[in-house]
């Protein structure tokens, strides 16, 4: 996503949706490193900014990998 708007937008649609997400976008609430942590694994949401190096530290867990449900 392109800038912070954008990402708490979306977050909301989600929200209406009862989804679960992560936004990683230099306004949220938890800290980067818990973000990074708990994204990666099947099912998780992650919405971002599209900023330099996003996404570089996420480990993608076994299951999302034979799914293919990470992007």
């Amino acid at each position: 996503m392109e800038n912070i708007k954008e990402t708490l937008d979306f977050g909301n649609e989600l929200k209406k949706l009862n989804f679960e997400f992560y936004t990683l976008n230099d306004v949220q609430k938890e800290s980067e490193e818990y973000i990074l942590d708990n994204s990666g694994h099947s099912g998780r949401i992650l919405l971002a900014t599209n900023a330099a190096g996003r996404g570089t530290d996420i480990i993608i867990d076994d299951l999302s990998k034979e799914r293919g449900d990470y992007m």
